[in-house]
């Protein structure tokens, strides 16, 4: 399921999950990349680990 990415179909994504959304930030970051990477296609695995560019 791809369709337009636009700003206001994010904004409506986001809505949606924060409304119907259950089981805490764990269980809603696994929707989002399910739904916005996998399905949709509208980001890439770039971003799913952080990169730590310094010593902590």
């Amino acid at each position: 399921m791809t369709g337009t990415r636009t700003t206001w179909s994010l904004v409506r994504y986001f809505l949606y999950l924060g409304s119907l959304g259950f089981g805490g930030p764990a269980a809603l970051v696994g929707y989002m990349q399910r739904d916005l990477v996998e399905s949709r296609g509208w980001f890439t695995k770039e971003f799913e680990r952080p990169q730590h560019g310094g010593k902590s």
